[in-house]
């Protein structure tokens, strides 16, 4: 066996704590290195990773962009672009294990020159000296600054949106199109409500310096797939609020009154934003 498969399947079986098991492995791997569908791993998440990168590439052409990723876990969308849009991508996450997973998955794929695996976090500090690329992926990173990152920025929830518009206002200055999703919880407190969530985040992506395109949102709770809004048409789409059930430990999705889904976690209630950086005078 390959040394490089045997440390990817070593790699795969740490504890990552408690952002382990997030992603699935890209499809790409499975096509091209043997023997993977064997290994011991199992994500943890709700596995969203297919419908997002499927509602990217249909809402944008990526060929041969250059990519930055934030928080790119096992390297999903990096390694996606990279081996069907031949695009060049900078996968930054800050658990070393998946960075390396990442990498390995690159070199044995044959596109580990399109593709490089960076065991880092992205602070506020750090976008200053990123480089400038096509197109910037965040997704379901920057509620977590104030717990994970830029501890000291963030004191609360008071203080994250304020944090959030500073954030990606530096990204418009490096990227020409955001992926874009987000969570409402930091530390255990809303950092604003379900019922007013596509409001709150199109509102914070504009006075960011970006203009929202598409917005994807999930209507229907058995495919799990990502209806697609134009920014005007917003008013159409269902308000889903979702919270954990204490008694089974899962997260309970409701349109009004109705419970529509119950599911492992709450990633399906995010909507996803694509955007295009404003002209600057």
């Amino acid at each position: 066996m390959d040394p490089r498969v045997s440390e990817l399947q070593s790699l795969l079986k740490q504890n990552a704590g408690r952002f382990g098991n997030y992603q699935v492995l890209a499809p790409v791997a499975f096509s091209r290195i043997a023997g993977l569908s064997e290994f011991d791993y199992r994500q943890t998440q709700v596995a969203l990773d297919e419908p997002r990168y499927r509602w990217l590439t249909e809402n944008l052409d990526p060929s041969g962009f250059r990519v930055s990723e934030i928080g790119a876990s096992l390297g999903y969308f990096s390694l996606m672009l990279a081996a069907e849009y031949e695009a060049h991508a900078a996968a930054y996450e800050a658990i070393d294990a998946y960075s390396r997973v990442t990498a390995i998955i690159a070199d044995l794929c044959g596109v580990g020159d399109r593709v490089e695996a960076v065991p880092a976090s992205v602070s506020l500090h750090d976008l200053r000296s990123m480089p400038e690329v096509d197109l910037a992926i965040s997704l379901n990173v920057l509620h977590h600054a104030g717990s994970s990152f830029d501890v000291a920025l963030v004191s609360g929830a008071s203080s994250w949106r304020s944090y959030a518009q500073r954030y990606l206002s530096l990204l418009a200055a490096k990227a020409t199109y955001l992926f874009f999703q987000v969570g409402n919880v930091l530390n255990g407190r809303s950092l604003f409500d379900d019922e007013t969530t596509l409001q709150f985040l199109q509102r914070l992506l504009q006075d960011s310096g970006w203009q929202v395109t598409n917005v994807g949102v999930i209507e229907d709770f058995l495919r799990l797939n990502y209806d697609t809004y134009d920014p005007g048409a917003l008013s159409k789409a269902s308000v889903i609020t979702c919270h954990r059930n204490l008694q089974t430990g899962l997260v309970d999705y409701f349109k009004g009154e109705e419970r529509v889904a119950t599911l492992e976690t709450g990633l399906a209630h995010r909507p996803l934003w694509l955007c295009q950086r404003r002209d600057r005078p």
